[in-house]
């Protein structure tokens, strides 16, 4: 950016000068994106380079070495990459702000009758995500008619006060399903990283269970007698990993029903389908979220990062998220909740 003060004409200067202004009063009112925004910029000036270098080297075979300047200027002066990079935050913002509808169709012989179920999962209800994002899903929600609502855990986190944490619960044990709201918990709703919570995990379980929605915890469900339903304990390492091997919450279980298990983190997918998972339903990665830095650290700790995934004739789905953690903008994916139909194969 000081090169392109430097050596460009007054409409470059200017335009920089305007750029720099709008980066360093969102960098003073909220650091995160003004972080994320420095990042993305790096990116696109990295890949620029390299686009530029692509050129050179064609023109230093082709045309010995007569390169234009007006490109080596075009990237060496930045206003390209600042004008990429605050496109990217704005898209960002509206993906985060406005989640999807994302569907999946599965069809087995272990049921008499079809099943609709909707997946929220990491929610994190803390203010980030504009309030009508979730009120507006919800009154879709109510209109698909489900079966069932599977809460897959981070509905809340950290950042999340007592008030805002018992008022997204109502809100979400307020859809009406058929066979219920069924939660399991993720590694962020107790608020095991803050050093002073905001509300005890025995608040958080009153306001759960007194919304009407049913926590499962290393337990099942058995739902008109043809699907088990089971809700893992979270797999974190702050105090709650001592959960039980899905075939030991299976016990007593009917082996014929179609069997459905939702972990918050997609976890001991492989194993669970030899053991009888049908259909298992994982969020926590929110799919990177940021691109490529959120995609790559994903990927390194968790190779099943977003989207569908079969073992044999079993499957699993890992949804991106309903919202995201940290920064309110996602630049990888895109918000969503997931509808899962489960159909019942003529016979």
């Amino acid at each position: 950016i000081f090169y392109g003060l430097a050596v460009n004409t007054w409409p470059y200067k200017l335009g920089l000068l305007v750029a720099v202004l709008v980066v360093s009063l969102l960098c003073l009112s909220f650091w995160p994106l003004g972080v994320m925004f420095l990042l993305h910029l790096l990116l696109l000036d990295l890949a620029l380079g390299m686009i530029v270098s692509v050129f050179w080297l064609g023109f230093l075979v082709v045309k010995k070495n007569k390169f234009p300047a007006r490109l080596k200027k075009l990237r060496s002066c930045g206003l390209l990459q600042l004008v990429a990079a605050l496109a990217l935050m704005l898209y960002g913002s509206y993906n985060f702000n406005h989640p999807v509808k994302t569907e999946y169709f599965v069809t087995t012989d272990k049921v008499a009758g079809d099943y609709r179920v909707v997946l929220i999962t990491d929610v994190h209800y803390s203010g980030l995500q504009l309030p009508e994002a979730l009120t507006e899903t919800i009154f879709e929600i109510q209109a698909l008619e489900p079966d069932l609502v599977i809460l897959g855990g981070d509905i809340v986190d950290e950042s999340t006060v007592k008030g805002q944490m018992e008022e997204v619960f109502r809100k979400l044990g307020g859809i009406d399903a058929r066979y219920g709201v069924y939660y399991v918990y993720g590694n962020h709703d107790r608020q095991p990283y803050a050093d002073q919570p905001n509300y005890t995990p025995a608040q958080l379980e009153a306001a759960i269970t007194s919304s009407g929605i049913t926590i499962l915890s290393d337990t099942y469900v058995t739902i008109q007698e043809d699907l088990v339903l089971v809700g893992r304990e979270d797999a974190s390492v702050f105090g709650y990993s001592g959960r039980k091997p899905v075939e030991a919450i299976l016990q007593g279980a009917d082996p014929q029903a179609f069997c459905l298990v939702v972990d918050h983190q997609p976890r001991d997918a492989v194993w669970n389908a030899s053991q009888g998972a049908d259909l298992q339903l994982f969020g926590h990665t929110h799919a990177g979220q940021v691109w490529p830095l959120g995609l790559l650290l994903t990927h390194l700790g968790q190779p099943m990062n977003y989207g569908w995934f079969s073992f044999g004739d079993k499957g699993a789905v890992v949804s991106s998220g309903f919202a995201g953690w940290g920064f309110p903008f996602r630049t990888q994916e895109h918000s969503e909740y997931v509808v899962i139909q489960i159909i019942a194969r003529a016979r």
